[in-house]
């Protein structure tokens, strides 16, 4: 019998222990205050999370915020569609860093330097100075970019305790019963106060409870971990509509490749960028990362998002979390989106260029030397090796044509330079232009 199964991550802290309590939510979820006469939301600031996707299974991790928040003060909410029997819970020591560089703003800008090595290479010819020195000269410097059972109606499926936080999956028949299951962890949630909670009852759902006991180092970061097969990549975004107006942006990290599907809605107010080489590893985040994991990743923003450094990113506009009716689902891709495929190749180029530049100016003087010798004495092989001179300009040509050539000296200096320079604008530019624009 098939079971559709929600996951709902809760990291809580109580502020105090007599009096009117405090909850608050730091991302993923929703945040309240209570006392005994009145319950409101709180609004929440951001929301961080990381993706890996192997072998079918999807593996999230949750920021947890020490340095923003106290013991027994933060709650988040988390729906996973998965059966609560295949979801695995872990606390890990860290979340994970990304940096390195946005793959299409660094071919935009290495693009110019590209598309600038035909005009080096033409400057073999000498007397092409000037077109040179009228283009738009390029940078040719490396750039970068960067960043056991508890009460009716509640059953606890697993537990564990890590890193001054603890864990638990449970599942509940109804409203009420998770309502008493809160309470009982000091957390006061009145039942149908928040008609989020209302629309996962009755369809068997699964929930992560987690929360702060201890913080041993507030500068650390630490992350709940949640494995769960799917079959797409997938992020909730539904419970934050709660806080209704409030604007609340959010940062996703995919390891790899993958492209979100946002409902329309939500698609005026969704970036997503690729990275290259800022996946940076380490062994206390082995149970995140897959085998031969790749080094290029996938940053999505929801919104307007500033990073510790203070760099803004993501859309002009953060759209408020009403409009989070639903969640968000992402597609895992095996290679790179075309228009990455080709900012690649720009950067392999870049990368590479002087090698680049220096090829494409062995195989132009090549290729112009044989058709020019062809077309004049119908021989190839041995002209292709005296066009190989113009590797020390066209004043190697000229010598090498005056030593190895008795007859029709100038012609054949004349139609070498002219297949030349025809041969590197018109055949191999156009070529180029086709694997990276």
């Amino acid at each position: 019998m098939h079971k559709t199964v929600m996951l709902i991550t809760l990291a809580v802290l109580l502020w105090c222990s007599l009096g009117p309590a405090l909850v608050k939510a730091d991302g993923f979820g929703f945040i309240v205050y209570t006392d005994e006469s009145s319950f409101a939301l709180h609004t929440e600031e951001t929301q961080v999370a990381a993706i890996n996707y192997a072998g079918g299974r999807e593996k999230l991790l949750l920021a947890v915020k020490f340095s923003e928040v106290t013991t027994n003060s933060v709650v988040w909410i988390v729906p996973v569609p998965a059966n609560a029997a295949d979801v695995k819970i872990n606390i890990l020591e860290a979340f994970p860093s990304f940096s390195g560089d946005d793959i299409l703003l660094r071919a935009e800008h290495a693009k110019d330097t590209v598309t600038s090595i035909p005009l080096v290479v033409s400057l073999s010819q000498i007397y092409t100075l000037p077109l040179y020195m009228v283009a738009s000269m390029a940078d040719w410097d490396t750039m970068r970019y960067s960043g056991l059972g508890d009460g009716e109606g509640v059953e606890i499926h697993a537990h564990i305790e890590q890193e001054g936080i603890v864990t638990e999956v449970v599942t509940a028949d109804t409203a009420e019963a998770l309502s008493a299951y809160l309470n009982r962890k000091n957390i006061t949630v009145p039942v149908g106060s928040i008609p989020i909670l209302d629309e996962y009852m009755g369809k068997t759902y699964s929930f992560v409870v987690s929360w702060v006991t201890s913080i041993a180092d507030a500068t650390k970061m630490p992350a709940i971990f949640v494995d769960f097969p799917t079959d797409e990549l997938y992020y909730p975004l539904k419970p934050t509509s709660v806080y209704g107006d409030a604007e609340i942006p959010v940062l996703i990290y995919v390891v790899g490749y993958a492209q979100p599907n946002p409902y329309s809605e939500l698609e005026p107010f969704i970036e997503c960028r690729y990275f290259t080489g800022g996946l940076h590893f380490s062994e206390s985040l082995e149970q995140f990362y897959s085998d031969a994991t790749p080094s290029d990743y996938t940053r999505i923003v929801i919104g307007q998002f500033m990073t510790p450094d203070g760099l803004i990113i993501g859309q002009s506009t953060t759209p408020p979390s009403a409009l989070f009716v639903d969640d968000l689902w992402i597609e895992n891709l095996e290679r790179p989106p075309p228009s990455v495929e080709r900012a690649l190749r720009t950067v392999v180029i870049y990368d590479n260029r002087w090698y680049f530049a220096i090829g494409w100016l062995i195989g132009a003087s090549l290729l112009a030397g044989g058709l020019t010798g062809y077309l004049i004495f119908r021989d190839f092989k041995k002209y292709a090796l005296i066009g190989l001179t113009n590797c020390f300009t066209i004043i190697g040509t000229v010598a090498a044509t005056f030593a190895l050539v008795k007859e029709h000296r100038a012609k054949f200096i004349g139609f070498f330079s002219i297949i030349f320079l025809l041969l590197n604008f018109l055949i191999i530019l156009p070529i180029v232009a086709i694997l990276i624009l």
